[in-house]
């Protein structure tokens, strides 16, 4: 027999689990995936699997969802199936796929919940471009004013003086690029000193994605009479985050509480897809013009010192190879011979991934375990594309 006490910790679960059931039959999930428990045992190992630790258990199958699929001439049901089947194998944790503003497909992982936001990693350094067009569009900077006429510790700097706020984000800036995979505070990223001549050579970096946050609060605080840390997050989320109702499930701080720009952010799937949505419509999202579209059209605008990169964003349709370090070659994507016109792609270490095809109207998500790196972009997309005849 079971006591009072056990019987009612036993309903609990289940209504959790239940409740939980409920809400993907409203998404599309078979739940013959996922039996409900029969005792107090079965009830505690189903509820481990729903935890939001790190936890890698496959007691669940994965949950799929994709019922009615728009129209497509790149992509097709099936091959969205055999692409997150090879992402499966990569460690994938989750894949999204928006056809012209439509779902398309989603694919989550056991022990992997829909709702649940991940660590982007550098792919974070993506909203810094986009930061960028609307504080232009807003009249707080321009694109090509020097960034000393902000940040004022470089005004007397003969190289750093001449750096512009298009230098720093394309990575071009010519000074120290500091850790791929660390950040620095925005204090330390400003006394980064110049190892090139600004607009020669790409080098990748964080140092001037912290060196643009600062430059943002700095902005912010001249018109608000107020310096705040998380100023350039608080300024995404009003601009960007609240009107495509996304939530921020965690921004990582520096060591002086101010926002990690480039590897800080943690989202969802789906909200990690509206704002690729936001970007391949041009700026557009249901109706009204969040972003100006020439404005937003800089962000994709590669350099001389390297056509692949614009503001935060890869270039992946553009041929031209550079010479870059071995560190920056692990982080780039790749997609071979494979040709797609137009793709764009924000990229994080363990191979996080957001692709943008504006001219097909396609948004995909890839999120994976960050301590993992054996995806292969070309590999995916001969999964994902129908007609392979070309690739």
């Amino acid at each position: 027999m079971m006591s009072a006490t056990r019987f009612k910790l036993f309903a609990w679960m289940c209504s959790v689990l239940i409740f939980n059931a409920n809400a993907e039959v409203a998404f599309g999930q078979d739940l013959s995936i996922q039996p409900l428990p029969t005792n107090l045992t079965e009830a505690l190992q189903q509820l481990q699997t729903l935890d939001r630790g790190p936890t890698r258990q496959r007691l669940l199958g994965p949950a799929e969802f994709g019922d009615e699929f728009p129209d497509n001439p790149l992509v097709s049901l099936q091959s969205c199936r055999a692409a997150a089947d090879y992402a499966a194998k990569m460690d994938g944790r989750a894949l999204v796929v928006i056809i012209d503003n439509k779902p398309g497909y989603e694919r989550y992982e056991a022990s992997w919940p829909r709702w649940k936001e991940h660590q982007l990693g550098n792919a974070s350094e993506c909203f810094a471009g986009v930061v960028a067009a609307l504080a232009v569009q807003d009249g707080l900077l321009e694109f090509d004013e020097p960034v000393a006429k902000t940040i004022t510790e470089w005004a007397d700097d003969s190289k750093r003086s001449e750096i512009t706020i298009r230098q720093l984000l394309t990575l071009t800036s010519g000074i120290e690029p500091g850790d791929a995979d660390f950040t620095s505070t925005y204090k330390k990223a400003i006394q980064a000193k110049s190892i090139n001549d600004p607009g020669s050579t790409f080098t990748y970096g964080s140092h001037a994605f912290q060196v643009f946050g600062e430059l943002i609060c700095r902005k912010l605080a001249a018109k608000n009479g107020k310096y705040v840390g998380m100023g350039y997050v608080n300024y995404l989320d009003e601009r960007v985050f609240k009107p495509l109702q996304i939530d921020i499930g965690f921004w990582r701080k520096t060591e002086d509480d101010e926002a990690d720009v480039a590897l800080g952010a943690f989202l969802d799937a789906v909200g990690f897809a509206k704002f690729g949505v936001l970007l391949c419509n041009g700026g557009t999202w249901e109706g009204n013009e969040l972003i100006k579209k020439e404005l937003l059209q800089e962000v994709f605008k590669g350099t001389v010192a390297n056509p692949q990169y614009g503001m935060g964003f890869w270039l992946m349709s553009q041929e031209t190879d550079i010479e870059v370090s071995a560190e920056t070659r692990m982080i780039m994507p790749s997609l071979g011979r494979t040709k797609i016109e137009g793709l764009y792609a924000a990229v994080g270490h363990g191979r996080q991934r957001l692709y943008l095809i504006p001219n097909e109207k396609v948004v995909i998500v890839r999120l994976s375990d960050p301590k993992i790196g054996l995806f292969r972009d070309e590999t995916f997309f001969r999964n994902l594309v129908v007609e392979r005849a070309n690739l």
